[in-house]
């Protein structure tokens, strides 16, 4: 019996950082998913299974982002920044339908 213990692999993530490595953002008006990466502070935009946009976000907030998306095309279904207020209009939509 071995008593080798095995290799650990090290977390990509800063000491105390308890963020998931991907926030999904929601979907805009033109059917593009909209993924924040938290490892290199970054969202990714994918269309058809393909990433069509990357945007850095390390010199501005996710907020700024999500209001570029909302004044360019809108959201069709927007997960993140919604606050208290969206999370309770989303349980009211899901218990209507």
């Amino acid at each position: 019996m071995s008593t080798k213990t095995p290799n650990r692999q090290k977390s990509s993530h800063r000491r105390g950082d308890i963020r998931d490595n991907y926030i999904p953002l929601g979907t805009d008006a033109d059917g593009r998913a909209h993924v924040y990466r938290t490892l290199d502070e970054s969202i990714h935009v994918v269309a058809d299974g393909q990433r069509v946009h990357r945007e850095d976000v390390t010199h501005r907030t996710v907020d700024e982002w999500m209001a570029f998306v909302e004044g360019r095309v809108g959201w069709a279904d927007r997960r993140y920044g919604r606050g208290i207020g969206g999370m309770v209009e989303a349980i009211a939509d899901a218990v209507e339908e």
